[in-house]
């Protein structure tokens, strides 16, 4: 009569000899025999090595020379020029990991790349433009006249760049180079182009937008073909800023004129101080806009924003913030208005900027980038455009609630929290203003103490290097 069980047990299948084996190991523990069951379930579990990641091979793509069109917002950021081996966060830190990530480039250093200005630390820029090689979904070999610029291998890169060619000489290189894919016109009907805005916006931070882009030429370069760059500087009115003679003394910049007492020595680079400015001025926000459009405007408003405006061809390090530096110091009368055209027509090889303190980095922002105007056709998608303009929106949504906030902690202050103002303890008055007088006593630039010259710098430099 057989016994029903309620479970199947798990030696049901198991042979004689094994049922034995099983029993010897249950008398013996410290017996090594294996268990068939364990053994298997340990089989089972075992999970085979990880396999390295497949690398995008890029032999198989083309590429293309184009153009973007970057704003940002620089607070939050140590600058816009990064390298490979950054150790702080930077914009192009940001830019590469997205152009990297979305396989767009191989690396850094194989894209041809270049950039229109150098922005430092905390300083924005709404129409930075930058220059690289790009994955193309265009067969290589096509020419100018089908796609402009026309589309390369990616070993054919550093053969056709601006880096290979600075010259009259570039299009007779590269038109004369055999190793260089030969031109075709293999049919392109039907082919749409990666979005590039699209792709990159989804790996960069909401304060880093791509707005657009444009082909180019492969010889374009952002900063040897850009003819002139405008800063705009921020600042709010006050009682104690004298506007008018600001913006009388601003205009002893025009012209050309040697800013070694307007800027900050590089000590690795050899360059040249002589800068020309072409446009200056000092505007409200109504205003700025009209210049923009060539219209005229009167609006003068005692509460929104001023904005010095400053246009040329190129500026050296730290030159705008200190150009605003002198211009708030005049407008404090703390110096005269001829003090600008004295620290221009009296630079010294032998002697750095007197050490005034610059004006503070926020409020700077590279507004414009001039190329010659035939130069681009700015493309983007309808659905880039929303994006971008959905997540600017939501960052001016905190910026204004946060600027609500503080306006309501100003009334907070001018209140005292509504307590009750004491009496003033007598002398204490006069203690007090003693003392901030003292402490605010103001040294006149040209008797403030000198910077390093750039021959002092570069001979400290060599003396190290040897």
């Amino acid at each position: 009569m057989s016994i029903n069980t309620p479970f199947p047990s798990i030696y049901d299948g198991w042979t004689r000899e094994q049922l034995i084996s099983r029993l010897h190991d249950l008398e013996h523990p410290t017996s090594s025999t294996p268990n068939p069951t364990t053994s298997t379930t340990q089989h089972q579990k075992t999970k085979p090595s990880k396999r390295p990641p497949k690398q995008y091979d890029f032999t198989k793509t083309s590429c293309r020379p184009i153009a973007l069109k970057l704003a940002y917002l620089g607070h939050e950021y140590h600058g816009f020029a990064g390298s490979e081996n950054d150790t702080v966060t930077t914009i192009e830190t940001h830019l590469f990991h997205a152009l990297t990530t979305v396989k767009l480039i191989p690396d850094r250093s194989a894209c041809g790349y270049s950039r229109c200005g150098r922005t430092d630390k905390g300083v924005s820029a709404f129409d930075q433009v930058v220059g690289l090689f790009v994955r193309s979904v265009y067969p290589a070999g096509i020419i100018d006249n089908v796609v402009k610029g026309g589309t390369y291998r990616w070993e054919d890169v550093a053969k056709v760049s601006y880096r290979a060619s600075k010259d009259e000489e570039a299009e007779e290189n590269v038109a004369t180079d055999s190793s260089i894919a030969p031109p075709s016109n293999p049919p392109i009907e039907n082919i749409h182009e990666l979005d590039y805005p699209l792709l990159l916006n989804k790996l960069l931070p909401p304060t880093i937008r791509i707005l657009a882009w444009s082909p180019v030429l492969p010889t374009f370069s952002a900063r040897y073909n850009c003819l002139a760059r405008a800063y705009r500087y921020y600042f709010t009115p006050s009682p104690n800023l004298d506007i008018a003679a600001m913006k009388t003394a601003c205009q002893d910049f025009l012209g050309v004129h040697d800013y070694t007492n307007f800027c900050k020595v590089d000590p690795s680079r050899h360059v040249s101080h002589i800068r020309y400015i072409d446009h200056v001025g000092i505007y409200s926000v109504d205003e700025i806009d009209a210049l923009a459009s060539a219209k005229n405007s009167s609006s003068n408003s005692d509460t929104k924003p001023l904005i010095f405006y400053v246009k040329g061809r190129a500026f050296l390090w730290h030159q705008v913030r200190c150009m605003m530096a002198i211009l708030f110091l005049i407008g404090s009368h703390l110096e005269p208005t001829s003090i600008i055209s004295t620290l221009l027509s009296t630079p010294s090889e032998s002697e750095g900027r007197p050490t005034y303190d610059l004006a503070p980095e926020h409020p700077l922002v590279l507004a414009e980038c001039e190329f010659p105007k035939d130069m681009f056709a700015w493309r983007f998608s309808r659905v880039s455009r929303d994006v971008n303009v959905g997540i600017v929106k939501e960052v001016w949504r905190e910026v204004v609630i946060k600027g609500a906030m503080v306006e309501y902690l100003v009334q907070c202050a001018e209140s005292c929290g509504g307590g009750v103002e004491e009496e003033e303890v007598e002398g204490g008055r006069d203690v007090a203003v003693a003392s901030n007088s003292r402490r605010r006593e103001y040294t006149p630039v040209l008797l403030l103490a000198r910077a390093a010259s750039q021959q002092s710098r570069l001979a400290k430099l060599d003396t190290k290097a040897a």
